[in-house]
């Protein structure tokens, strides 16, 4: 990506606004929200899909531990959620870089991906670190929007 802006939005702390700028996707560009992850914060996030075009759920795939608790989170405030129905979904393998990761596949099978059937959906392994796998995960997202006519202005 050729420029990312960054802002923290004023009202949540739980919450960052990028927009980001790529001439990969000719006249495509994006507002990301982080909306965090906590118990606190689940429950809003079916707020923001009324205006989303895309969901990216990023998991740490070094984190084992921690992979039913995402598989949780991702059908009950996601997959199950009637204001997301219909999202593109595209779920990130964070952390590839380390050893003893889950492979994307590994992580779909963990995260029960097969029994999604509403939307598109895909899974990409990415290293937030070195920005590995970024660029290649917006794509598919954007590609994943245009193939469902998502695009919300």
């Amino acid at each position: 990506m050729e420029q990312i802006l960054a802002t923290i939005n004023k009202w949540s702390d739980a919450i960052d606004d990028c927009s980001a700028r790529s001439n990969l996707n000719r006249g495509i560009y994006l507002t990301i929200l982080d909306v965090g992850c906590g118990d606190k914060i689940r429950h809003e996030w079916k707020r923001y899909f009324l205006d989303a075009s895309g969901i990216l759920f990023v998991v740490d795939s070094s984190d084992i531990k921690r992979l039913h608790s995402a598989k949780v989170a991702l059908h009950r405030y996601i997959v199950n959620c009637k204001e997301a129905r219909g999202i593109p979904l595209g779920v990130i393998a964070n952390k590839q870089d380390l050893p003893n990761t889950l492979t994307p596949k590994d992580l779909a099978s963990g995260l029960e991906l097969c029994l999604i059937e509403d939307r598109q959906w895909f899974i990409h392994g990415m290293c937030a670190k070195t920005g590995s796998g970024i660029i290649e995960s917006m794509t598919l997202l954007i590609e994943a929007i245009k193939r469902t006519n998502m695009i919300r202005t």
